[in-house]
């Protein structure tokens, strides 16, 4: 009887440990769907998503793959050019030619010398006869070979053709570079943005809970009403804050999922930190201007411009083209299509063909100079390039610097501004401050917390600049 009591219990129970397990599960079910919904996305990791599905990099390299066959079209243009055609004609009415009377005059010559008649009884060159020439119907056959022997442009074309795919990858990292400089930034920026949006918070919550206990002394007769309506004040204030700061971080991130070229309410777990950056003190000795992507990519078009002055000079030069032509006739007997295809009359043939420049009324002249004064334009360009690199390399490390020293600085302060607020926070729990000191004494410590993460920020994006201005990002 015990056993069947106990077998009954244990039968009556495992409906419960059903619905505990199917609990288990279905909890573990979410917490596995939110972490994929959720991904963590270190900052190496937003770099790379950035590289590999930003729309701008894909454009640019998709220029590239563009440019590789157009030097193929290019390289085509040189290989034989063959092609074939075939035509029926067929004459409904074969056109007729008229030729003089050349055998009338002969003979009438022979019987005037003869004595047999006068020359006043003909005239010359009255008449002529109608001859058809043709058959009812033909068919044509042709393969055409066209072929470039020697013209210099084509050899300069296709080398200038290969110096264009160089330069569209230049600019295609060139996009790169500039796609990882705001990934990078905008990363941080919405990390700074949770930090102070997390400052702000605990801010609030401190503000809320001193505002309702001296809300609550004020009922009692305890406090003055000017002590809740200051803490009121400092609540709403901060409420604000979170609310612009809130609507600033939801645009941050939606900015950095356009960059990465995600969807904009993609959500990503950020795991990199703005105190631990792993970025070191610059270097005096790694500066070439050599590096720097915009001096690689002027260099490339003062070399392109080069090229095409020689693409100008060398259509001087003579050039020589051979067509070469294969052809079968068929031709139909006296009926319309009568024997048509049956016999087949060949013919062939070849052309070389040369081109001399004579004077073309001083246009390729005219067109060079003006390549000439674009060259002087870019020399220009890559002077006042040469500066502006120096300039910014110089200005990177002083406000890396400065902004270094002005960490320390804004670290100090958080540290002082902390102590100051844990003083204050002693006293009003031993009754010995008020509520409004306890109030100030914070926001001085969390508006010099915010100030510190600024600076942080503002630190990193210095430190960006640097690597940018280096050629090293």
């Amino acid at each position: 009887m015990e056993k069947q009591q106990t077998k009954y219990s244990l039968n009556k129970r495992l409906p419960l440990f059903k619905i505990i397990f199917t609990l288990i599960y279905i909890l573990l079910s979410l917490h596995n769907n939110n972490a994929q919904n959720k991904p963590f996305l270190s900052l190496e990791q937003a770099v790379d998503l950035a590289l590999e599905h930003n729309n701008e990099i894909k454009n640019k390299r998709l220029d590239i793959e563009a440019q590789k066959y157009a030097v193929k079209s290019i390289i085509a243009a040189g290989l034989p050019q063959i092609n074939a055609s075939s035509s029926l004609t067929h004459n409904v009415e074969i056109p007729s030619a008229v030729f003089p009377d050349f055998i009338t005059p002969s003979i009438y010559n022979v019987l005037i010398d003869e004595g047999l008649l006068s020359n006043s009884q003909f005239k010359p060159g009255a008449g002529g006869q109608a001859v058809q020439f043709g058959a009812p119907s033909q068919i044509v056959g042709t393969i055409n070979l066209n072929q470039l022997v020697f013209d210099g442009r084509y050899f300069l074309g296709l080398k200038a053709a290969k110096e264009v795919v160089q330069m569209t990858k230049l600019l295609a990292i060139q996009t790169e570079l500039e796609v990882k400089e705001q990934t990078m930034k905008n990363y941080f920026r919405v990390l700074l943005l949770e930090k102070n949006l997390t400052l702000l918070k605990k801010s609030k919550n401190l503000v809320s809970n001193l505002y309702d206990q001296t809300s609550a002394m004020y009922v009692e007769g305890m406090t003055e009403k000017l002590d809740v309506d200051r803490l009121l004040l400092s609540k709403n204030n901060i409420e604000n804050q979170i609310r612009t700061i809130t609507a600033e971080r939801i645009v941050a991130r939606m900015y950095l999922n356009l960059i990465l070229g995600q969807k904009i309410d993609e959500k990503y777990e950020l795991t990199s930190s703005m105190e631990n950056t792993g970025f070191t003190s610059p270097a005096s000795n790694l500066f070439d201007q050599k590096d720097r992507i915009e001096r690689k990519i002027l260099d490339q078009s003062i070399l392109l411009n080069e090229m095409e002055i020689k693409g100008l000079k060398v259509t001087r030069y003579p050039s020589i083209y051979l067509n070469a032509q294969h052809l079968q006739n068929s031709f139909a007997n006296n009926k319309p299509f009568e024997g048509l295809g049956k016999d087949w009359f060949p013919g062939s043939l070849y052309t070389l063909s040369l081109n001399v420049p004579l004077f073309d009324g001083f246009n390729k002249r005219n067109d060079i100079q003006k390549l000439k004064i674009k060259s002087e334009q870019l020399d220009n360009q890559q002077q006042y390039l040469e500066n502006s690199l120096n300039m910014q390399y110089e200005s990177a490390i002083m406000e890396l610097t400065t902004q270094r020293e002005s960490l320390v600085f804004l670290e100090s302060t958080v540290n002082l501004t902390k102590k100051i607020f844990e003083t204050e926070r002693t006293k009003f729990e031993e009754g010995l401050g008020s509520s409004f000191e306890l109030v100030n004494a914070q926001n001085e410590f969390v508006s010099a917390s915010i100030q510190l993460s600024n600076g942080q920020y503002n630190f990193i994006t210095k430190y960006i600049d640097y690597k940018k201005s280096i050629g090293k990002l």
